[in-house]
């Protein structure tokens, strides 16, 4: 992997409601052309992590940073400005909306100018369609291992990660 800064990580992170702790001590470093998976039994933290992640909650303790920056999110606006979004799954939030619409949601590509701006839907759809497509490569090396480095089957510490095909992965 690259010795660069990671393009994301979070150091020791800890969210707490409360007296009752969700995430405890979750690090984790995403670097340039990487993809990760979360994956967990219901009542893992997966929500709470990606919650922290795109300023819907702040962190309890730990550090996140954006290209060896320290950041600190306090709503959903600043983790967007800093390119951080979350896509719900489809079906859920907007039931009716194709994928491309779905992905899209508050930050829609537009085409025209000035208040005769209208939702691009061909180049929505485009980018949704490169996304898929990504996506189903990516698959296919999806490696599992558990937070000891075991290959997964148990029921606790899954992580998932697929190298992005950037030649270093």
């Amino acid at each position: 992997m690259s010795e660069k800064n990671p393009v994301l990580e979070l150091r020791r992170v800890n969210k707490s409601f409360g007296p009752i702790e969700v995430l405890n001590d979750i690090s984790l470093k995403l670097h340039a052309g990487e993809v990760l998976c979360l994956l967990g039994d219901n009542g893992a933290g997966k929500s709470t992590l990606i919650k922290i992640l795109s300023g819907v909650y702040t962190l309890s303790s730990g550090t996140m940073e954006m290209d060896g920056k320290p950041v600190t999110f306090t709503d959903p606006r600043q983790a967007s400005t800093m390119g951080i979004a979350t896509v719900h799954q489809f079906g859920g939030t907007f039931p009716l909306m194709s994928i491309g619409r779905s992905f899209f949601v508050g930050a829609e590509p537009t085409k025209g100018w000035g208040p005769f701006k209208i939702y691009d839907r061909k180049k929505a759809n485009e980018i949704a369609a490169d996304l898929q497509r990504i996506q189903r490569q990516e698959t296919a090396r999806l490696q599992l291992h558990d937070s000891r480095g075991s290959p997964a089957g148990n029921r606790y510490g899954f992580t998932a990660h697929a190298a992005s095909g950037t030649g270093d992965g």
